[in-house]
């Protein structure tokens, strides 16, 4: 995958592992992310991604049960929020 991650992706509430790493994704993180209630993977790693990660994201990691993953929480994608850098 090439380009931006289409916000639309956040439609997806019953997505339970969303696996967008090793691709050629650039920009930032959708806030729109934050509506993946289910989903308890978020994977991101080796990407372009740019920015913070999405405060809308970061309250799904306060229910506890998600897993963000980005090759480097301060270098790629900045992250307070993330439990799990690669």
């Amino acid at each position: 995958l090439t380009g931006t991650i289409p916000s639309e992706l956040g439609q997806l509430d019953r997505m339970i592992i969303l696996a967008l790493d090793s691709n050629r994704l650039t920009g930032s993180i959708p806030s729109s992310f934050g509506n993946l209630d289910a989903v308890i993977f978020l994977l991101l790693s080796d990407n372009d991604l740019t920015g913070q990660m999405p405060a809308e994201v970061c309250s799904l990691l306060s229910l506890g049960n998600l897993v963000v993953a980005t090759a480097d929480c301060i270098v790629e994608v900045e992250c307070h929020c993330c439990r799990f850098c690669l």
